[in-house]
C-alpha cells in the first residue's frame, strides 16, 4: 500500500497570483517548518508530493527542494500513474501547516479500525498564531485535512474520474470532509504567520494583539468567518512543549 502526503503550494488560481516574494517566503517556511514535521513523523514509509503552478514554475524549478519532496505541475498525474500495490491513502495539507509526530500513523489506524467510511478528517486542531505568539484550539466545520484510500489502478485506467472526485472535492463545491470519520484531535497545527494567502487575496494584514486582547480572546477571525477559540496558551514553555510534538525545537 502506498501513502502520499499530498501538500498545495502554489497553485494558479483565477484572478489571484502569487508573487515570487510570496513563493520565496513560502518555500523557506515549508523547508523549516512543514517538512520538518512530517521528517518527524511515526512512520516513514510515505512520499511526500506538492503541487505547484505554472505562473511561477520558472522560479520553483530552480529551488532547492529537499530530495524527499516531488514536485508536481499536472497535479500529479505522471506520479500517481507511477504508482503500483493495489491501493493508495492520500493525505491533504497545506504547505504551512503542520502534523503531530503521531498523525500519519493516526490516519492508518483509522482506516484499519473503521475501515469504509471513505473520508477520514481532522477537524479538531490546534493554531499557532506566530504573529502574536498564541497557541489555541482550533475547530472548524469544514477541514481541508483530509484522507481517503484509493485503488491504484484507477490513476491509469481512469484519471478524470479520480480528478473530479478528489481535486475538484477540495475546490468551490466542499472539502471533501462531508461524512468522514473524525480523527484523533490536535494532530494539526495550522500556522498564522503574516503571508497567509487567506490574508493575501483580501489585502489584508494579520491584527496585532495587546497582552489584554490575547488574555481576552475568545474568538479568531479566519477566512471572512470568525471561529471560536477553545484552550490557549501564551506560555513560553507550555508552546515549546506543544511545538516539540510537531519537529519544532527552538
Amino acid at each position: 500500500m502506498n501513502h502520499v502526503v499530498e501538500i498545495f503550494f502554489d497553485i494558479d488560481r483565477p484572478g489571484y497570483f502569487t508573487t515570487p516574494e510570496w513563493v520565496n517566503f513560502r518555500f523557506a517556511f515549508f523547508e523549516k517548518y512543514t517538512l520538518a514535521a512530517l521528517r518527524n513523523q511515526d512512520v516513514r514509509d510515505f512520499q511526500i508530493l506538492l503541487h505547484c503552478g505554472k505562473r511561477n514554475r520558472a522560479l520553483t524549478e530552480t529551488l532547492p527542494w529537499s530530495k524527499e519532496v516531488r514536485i508536481a505541475y499536472d497535479f500529479g498525474k505522471a506520479f500517481y500513474q507511477g504508482l503500483e500495490g493495489a491501493k493508495t491513502i492520500i493525505t491533504r495539507t497545506d504547505s504551512d501547516d503542520l502534523f503531530r509526530f503521531d498523525a500519519l500513523a493516526a490516519v492508518r489506524n483509522a482506516m484499519i479500525e473503521n475501515p469504509g467510511r471513505g473520508a477520514y478528517a481532522f477537524k479538531h486542531n490546534l493554531c499557532w498564531d506566530m504573529i502574536n505568539g498564541i497557541i489555541f484550539e482550533h475547530r472548524r466545520s469544514s477541514s481541508p485535512f483530509v484522507s481517503r484510500a484509493w485503488p491504484t489502478a484507477i490513476f491509469k485506467k481512469n484519471w478524470p474520474k479520480f480528478e473530479a472526485a478528489h481535486f475538484r472535492a477540495h475546490g468551490n463545491s466542499g472539502l471533501g470532509d462531508r461524512g468522514a470519520f473524525i480523527l484523533p484531535a490536535r494532530r494539526i497545527l495550522v500556522t498564522k504567520h503574516g503571508q497567509n494567502t487567506n490574508l493575501i487575496k483580501r489585502g489584508k494584514q494579520h491584527p496585532k494583539f495587546t497582552k489584554a486582547e490575547k488574555e481576552a480572546l475568545t474568538a479568531y477571525q479566519d477566512d471572512g468567518k470568525s471561529w471560536p477559540v477553545g484552550h490557549k496558551t501564551t506560555d513560553p514553555l507550555a508552546m515549546a512543549l506543544i511545538l516539540a510534538h510537531f519537529g519544532i525545537v527552538k
